[in-house]
């Protein structure tokens, strides 16, 4: 199912609820020199980066996810203009079991879960620069070199999936892009998300990334892998405490929904 957001730069609505919890953190406390813009973009074409996920373990014993903390990066190679009445939507995929290989066997089993939120653009449209980046969270706009901090709610909010255990599961995310030409929603090489890793890097603060320490480790599309998984071969990691820049929120209770604008240029510091 899609749910239907509006983006506007610079604004942040939310609807009083309940606060969901975070159960694993690898945002917070993550220095503005950790933040690295993931290698294989640079071109509107290519697939290296288009999905990017982990594995981990949920902190706590809550098991149905609400939602995510995450980021929009523009690793195209060039100034990427958002026109008003475009829409942009973070596609997701979660999955009860993860299997570690260095094989083309698949990462991740047994779905619990997928879907896609949609955020409109707004009138003013959006210009992300080149290796430039939104944060999706309540806060959206910490300041520079900033992190938001952690929200009552997700960022993106997401139909509440179930998995069978706190893990370890399975993450993967995706931002597509729909320029209102009637093709709908497209992929986009170079539209990714923010990792982190290296020498400034720390382990998530909530939850566990469940690839070995102390480097850690993530999955993205390297060998073109274009249907929410991975071949256990296309693990990569950029050093100690590697990993997707990312919160996920859960809930004990069934969740609550709120809409969000969502602003927050920031600049990339370091290209891996």
């Amino acid at each position: 199912m899609t749910r239907t957001f509006v983006l506007f730069a610079g604004l942040a609505i939310s609807s009083a609820a309940l606060a969901d919890l975070v159960s694993f953190d690898g945002m917070t406390a993550q220095p503005s020199t950790s933040w690295s813009v993931p290698s294989g973009g640079g071109s509107t074409t290519s697939t290296g980066n288009r999905f990017l996920g982990v594995p981990i373990t949920l902190a706590g014993s809550n098991t149905t996810i609400t939602g995510f903390d995450t980021t929009m990066l523009n690793n195209t190679g060039a100034s990427l203009a958002l026109q008003a009445g475009w829409q942009v939507a973070l596609n997701y995929w979660i999955y009860n079991t993860w299997t570690p290989s260095a094989t083309t066997a698949p990462a991740f089993a047994n779905l619990a879960g997928n879907g896609s939120v949609a955020f409109n653009i707004g009138s003013a449209g959006l210009t992300l620069g080149s290796n430039s980046f939104l944060f999706f969270a309540q806060n959206a706009s910490p300041g520079p070199g900033q992190v938001p901090p952690v929200g009552t709610l997700p960022g993106v909010q997401i139909n509440p999936v179930t998995v069978s255990s706190t893990g370890p599961i399975g993450i993967v995310l995706n931002w597509t892009v729909n320029r209102a030409d009637g093709a709908g929603f497209v992929l986009l090489g170079g539209l990714t998300q923010v990792l982190v890793g290296g020498a400034t890097a720390v382990a998530p603060v909530v939850g566990t990334n469940n690839f070995s320490a102390p480097n850690l480790g993530y999955y993205r599309s390297a060998s073109g892998e274009a249907n929410g998984n991975f071949a256990g071969s296309s693990s990569r990691q950029i050093g100690a405490n590697s990993d997707l820049m990312v919160r996920v929120y859960t809930t004990p209770t069934p969740g609550s929904l709120a809409v969000l604008g969502l602003g927050g240029l920031v600049v990339g510091r370091r290209r891996r």
